[in-house]
């Protein structure tokens, strides 16, 4: 749960982290293969994302978190323009690049998202 677990630790320990980059978060319930979105708890992430910059990657072909967890998040913070006027970013991989799951070996193998996050400063 790598990329729900960095919204997740974000909200439980505010001020801490300068950014947020997450990859494929499994924003989910349920039993396995046939869990559901857990629209209630992406809606109160994004309460918690608001002033953090932040980069989300998810490929479209992603057998086991629906790319629409990201989709939705990526929704919820432009609703209302909660997002104007700070970094957001979001990276969705076409299926043809058939990265399924494993979107973070290209993510975290972008130099443009690398740089980016280690620009990233606390402004206390």
């Amino acid at each position: 749960l790598g990329g729900y677990g960095a919204w997740m630790l974000n909200a439980m320990t505010p001020g801490t982290f300068a950014a947020v980059v997450t990859c494929c978060p499994a924003c989910l319930y349920g039993k396995p293969f046939h869990a559901e979105v857990d629209h209630k708890a992406i809606g109160d992430c994004a309460l918690s994302l608001d002033d953090r910059p932040l980069w989300m990657f998810h490929a479209a072909d992603d057998p086991a978190v629906p790319v629409l967890v990201s989709r939705e998040m990526k929704s919820e913070l432009e609703l209302n323009g909660r997002v104007c006027g700070r970094d957001f970013f979001y990276t969705e991989y076409p299926a043809s690049l058939g990265y399924g799951h494993n979107c973070w070996t290209a993510a975290y193998g972008d130099e443009t998202m690398r740089r980016w996050l280690l620009a990233q400063r606390w402004n206390r």
